[in-house]
């Protein structure tokens, strides 16, 4: 089996408990910290990870300019290590996994997306013709479709991965910008505001989105990136304050987790998160160039 620098311990953090008179005790224990390929080459300020139904975990090592594909062989070790570089990708960032196990890459230089087959190959660059689009962000939709944060334009695009756009929505009353947009299991589509610090959710009927919370501001720094878990949670990567926030399907905080720090379990601007199909979550601790995997109380 390759050799992978592992490094895992079972006790619960005690930095992350919710502040006092919350109803849940959330906490995180630390079960991995990834730090290198599967040939000892390290990250190198890795942005992107994904946690594909496969049980696999995908990683935007943006840095390196290349994706890196674990398999996990337990809670605590991976096994296999599949690397995919292309001229495509030479800055990943942001990683979604679609339905039918295509996977989608967001890259910096040029501003692309960018779909692959579930082994890596090359399919397409998702484009919009004819119209400049300064891509933020992207969600994948359970039906296969995108929603793509158009911050030139303000407004989220609801497109097929051939570029064909199906509906045009409007960013929320005034807010100039979004810096992350997410869809739970069940197709919920949420956005975050990360100056602000709020979360909206676009309606029933598709065609604006509303706030779900007031400013976070009192508990996250940059709340900018978002994921949810199967029961609806949303998880927040607060950049700037190192943490991940966590709130429950409706908005209502539940709690922050982590801290600001180098030890396994503690963060230096996190970026892109992920939840896997056992329920743990994942992190691309940035800084630190390493991903981190935790399990999560319920």
């Amino acid at each position: 089996m390759t050799r992978l620098m592992i490094i895992f311990i079972a006790l619960a953090l005690g930095i992350g408990a919710p502040a006092s008179g919350y109803a849940q005790d959330i906490k995180l224990w630390h079960r991995i910290s990834v730090y290198q390929d599967g040939k000892d080459g390290p990250l190198l300020h890795p942005e992107g990870v994904a946690c594909p139904a496969d049980s696999s975990l995908i990683v935007a090592d943006s840095g390196n300019g290349r994706l890196l594909r674990y398999r996990i062989e337990t809670e605590t070790a991976l096994a296999e290590v599949t690397e995919v570089k292309l001229p495509q990708l030479n800055s990943p960032t942001k990683v979604q996994a679609g339905g039918n196990g295509e996977i989608y890459v967001l890259n910096r230089t040029p501003l692309q997306i960018v779909r692959l087959a579930d082994d890596g190959r090359f399919i397409s660059v998702v484009k919009l013709a004819g119209q400049p689009v300064a891509v933020k962000s992207f969600a994948v939709h359970p039906s296969g479709d995108l929603f793509v944060l158009d911050l030139a334009a303000k407004r989220v695009l609801v497109m097929t991965p051939g570029g064909n756009v199906r509906v045009r929505i409007g960013f929320p009353a005034g807010t100039d910008f979004l810096s992350d947009i997410a869809v739970d299991p069940k197709g919920k589509v949420l956005a975050v505001d990360g100056v602000a610090g709020i979360v909206y959710a676009l309606d029933a009927a598709g065609r604006s989105f509303t706030p779900i919370t007031d400013s976070l501001k009192p508990y996250a720094r940059y709340p900018s990136i978002l994921t949810t878990d199967a029961g609806g949670r949303i998880f927040l990567s607060d950049r700037n304050g190192s943490r991940i926030v966590v709130l429950s399907s409706s908005g209502a905080f539940l709690g922050r987790l982590s801290g600001r720090g180098w030890k396994d379990g503690l963060l230096q601007y996190p970026s892109q998160v992920c939840i896997s199909p056992r329920g743990q979550l994942t992190v691309a601790d940035t800084l630190n160039n390493r991903v981190q995997v935790f399990d999560v109380s319920n």
